[in-house]
């Protein structure tokens, strides 16, 4: 959506031209002239926008361009009281100077004699760029460009299921063309979705674009510990090689959307049964999670690598305490460039980095 701007311009009268008897600086606002300027070049061109409040009977004016001389040349036969007209004349991307000399009679019979001096703006696409890579979700910011000087920027975020989950606005108030801007935005805890950015150049034109954030559905597994024990068992190897290939999977795709540059890392919840004391398997838990963890980096995983333990807080079939069950013995992962948001599976935001 582009917005439209009229200039109302004010007139000057050349005291070397001889206006007749009724001449007055008033005949541009009696002609209800305006310039339609800026206007982009790709739809439009500026034009002589007329609307007179009172009846003309005849109006020649002539319009020329101070850079180069040009001239475009202009009659009307007859103008309406109230009848809008508009006389678009031809210019290249950029800022013009323009003088006009209008001439000719009203229908009492009296003259028309004046001038105006103005400017006249068009300007090629507004483009903008947001490199993905730039994309920080975990500290609600990202980084672009415009091809024209930014006023503003209004960015609205979504979740996964389209609930709006934050929004920002931040004034540039005509940051350079090409300059590097970094706009933020606040929100509530969740997953994002889809992030909507409008960036509105010095003349309220507008131009928007539509970030996804890359997203894998978490995923758990089952693998076998020896009791009260960290270490990755050689028999448990061939799910975690398989893990590893689908992380490797989703890497692969993310580069292909995204670029080489893409921002992902690799979650790992441990999680245990209710047998033991909950500090106990609290720990368990999280030192499972980094073997886990480790044995995927030593195996060429290429991924940040964050674990978390959760211990017996979050069972997936409830049973009594001291109840051994292998549902309840599990790993969760995720795959993201955001911080997993805490919920049902995640209660806790207390992610160790691994390397």
């Amino acid at each position: 959506m582009q917005r439209l701007f009229l200039m109302v311009v004010a007139g000057w009268i050349s005291l070397g031209m001889n206006f007749g008897s009724v001449a007055s600086a008033q005949d541009d606002a009696r002609l209800g002239l305006s310039i339609r300027t800026p206007v982009l070049a790709e739809s439009g061109s500026p034009a002589v926008l007329l609307s007179p409040v009172a009846g003309i009977k005849k109006l020649a004016f002539t319009i020329t361009r101070k850079s180069d001389g040009k001239q475009f040349l202009f009659d009307v036969d007859g103008l309406k009281k109230g009848e809008k007209r508009e006389f678009p004349f031809d210019q290249a991307e950029g800022t013009a100077t323009y003088t006009a000399r209008f001439d000719g009679n009203w229908q009492d019979g009296s003259q028309i004699s004046f001038g105006i001096e103005f400017e006249a703006v068009s300007m090629g696409p507004l483009n903008i760029r947001i490199d993905k890579s730039g994309v920080d979700l975990d500290n609600k910011s990202l980084l672009l460009t415009s091809t024209r000087p930014v006023a503003k920027v209004e960015i609205r975020v979504e979740g996964q299921n389209g609930t709006v989950l934050g929004s920002g606005t931040e004034q540039f108030d005509g940051a350079a063309a090409l300059r590097p801007l970094r706009a933020q935005w606040n929100q509530q805890p969740g997953t994002v979705g889809r992030i909507e950015v409008k960036v509105y150049d010095m003349f309220g034109f507008w131009a928007g674009m539509e970030v996804r954030p890359f997203t894998v559905e978490p995923w758990e597994d089952r693998i076998h510990f020896g009791f009260g024990s960290d270490v990755v068992e050689d028999a448990e190897k061939p799910k975690l090689n398989a893990t590893l290939k689908r992380i490797e999977d989703a890497l692969r795709t993310a580069q292909e959307e995204y670029g080489d540059s893409v921002d992902l890392r690799l979650y790992i919840g441990g999680y245990t049964d209710s047998v033991g004391t909950r500090p106990s398997n609290q720990d368990l838990s999280e030192r499972r999670a980094r073997s886990i963890g480790a044995y995927l980096v030593k195996q060429g995983l290429k991924l940040p690598v964050y674990y978390q333990g959760f211990g017996e807080d979050v069972l997936a079939v409830q049973t009594p305490d001291e109840t051994e069950n292998e549902q309840n013995r599990r790993t969760i992962y995720v795959i993201s460039g955001q911080t997993p948001s805490i919920t049902t599976a995640f209660p806790r935001a207390n992610w160790k980095k691994y390397r």
